[in-house]
């Protein structure tokens, strides 16, 4: 019951953004670092304090790189495996 009333009452302070995708055309043009911009305005002014992007993959070195440039601390890595069916 304890459980239930913290949990009802506490507030979510984390995001978790499962994908940001910028079309080929507007890589390298500064397109990803605006959009997490606005997503970081946008999660603070609704109090959240950091946000977690679990898609982010290693076989993306160009997510890793602007996740950085904005920032970001890795903590974890997801690897890739595809299995033909």
């Amino acid at each position: 019951m304890q459980l239930l009333w913290r949990m009802k009452t506490q507030k979510i302070r984390s995001l978790s953004v499962k994908s940001v995708l910028v079309l080929p055309e507007y890589w390298n043009t500064g397109v990803g670092i605006l959009l997490f911009d606005e997503l970081a305005k946008r999660a603070m002014a609704k109090g959240y304090t950091w946000t977690d992007l679990p898609i982010t993959s290693a076989d993306n070195p160009n997510t890793i790189i602007l996740a950085e440039h904005m920032g970001a601390e890795i903590y974890k890595r997801w690897q890739v495996y595809r299995l033909m069916i």
